[in-house]
């Protein structure tokens, strides 16, 4: 198989000399550090967070519970 196009020779400028086609497609991991890089957080992160923060609503309004029944 023939990867690399000879270059177009004008005389003085050999056009597509430097050509090496088209990049591979990214990996899973390398969409994972461009989205990092530039700000774009994944779906199951959302996720996460609204269950600490379910997991915190629940503890404060058990643990207000438990303090005013202790408090008597």
């Amino acid at each position: 198989m023939h990867y690399h196009t000879p270059p177009y020779d004008t005389g003085k400028v050999k056009i597509g000399l430097m050509y090496n086609g088209r990049p591979s497609t990214m990996t899973r991991d390398e969409e994972l550090i461009q989205a990092a890089l530039l700000g774009i957080r994944p779906d199951w992160c959302y996720f996460i967070e609204s269950a600490m923060i379910y997991v915190a609503v629940v503890f404060t309004l058990v643990s207000t519970i438990f303090f005013l029944l202790a408090k008597d």
